[in-house]
Parts: C-alpha cells; structure tokens; sequence
C-alpha cells in the first residue's frame, strides 16, 4: 500500500481505495506505522492489530460525517450498531500518528 501524508477529502480517497498513514512519531519522519483490520467486511467487533497503541477511533461515512468516536479497549471497536456501508476509520495513536483505513460494515 501506497503512504501518503495527509492533507485531502476523506470520501474522495475512500472511493479510491487509498490507506493513508501519518508518521507515528512527528520527530521522526522515517517511522510508520503498519496496522491491519479484521474482518473486513465486519458485522459486530473489528479487530485492530497495531504495533503502537491505538488511543482512539473514529468513523466517518462516505460522505465525511462522524458517525463514531471511541476510545478503543482491547484492540477492538464494537461497529454493531452501524448500518451496513462504507466507512472510513481514522485511528489515532498515543504517539501522535494516525492512520486512515477503508472498511465496510455487513
């Protein structure tokens, strides 16, 4: 997958496909955080598997609108209540970094 710094429309870059990652660290451009998803589609709990700690989440749909905003307990965010689509999830980490990723909820 393809790093690219921020600085764009959330729904343009979900249509595309796109992941988008910050540095992990903003005094050192050079780390990058590696982060998977799973399932994906998902129904009830998304699984996050990082190695930096995820203080928090939000969901945007596609058109942008926040629609969920946690703090992620045990690696995972409960989207149960969610109707089925595409989302956009932007993770942030403790360190400062975040991560963009496109899932899609069944």
């Amino acid at each position: 997958m393809k790093e690219i710094l921020l600085s764009f429309n959330l729904a343009t870059y979900a249509q595309a496909g796109i992941g988008i990652t910050t540095p992990a660290n903003q005094l050192d451009a050079n780390v990058w955080v590696e982060t998977s998803l799973h399932p994906n589609p998902v129904k009830e709990y998304l699984f996050i598997d990082s190695k930096l700690e995820i203080s928090k989440a939000e969901l945007y749909d596609i058109l942008g609108k926040k629609v969920l905003s946690n703090f992620v307990l045990r690696n995972k965010l409960n989207v149960s209540e969610l109707n089925s689509g595409v989302y956009i999830l932007k993770l942030f980490y403790a360190t400062n970094g975040i991560s963009i990723k496109r899932i899609i909820i069944e």
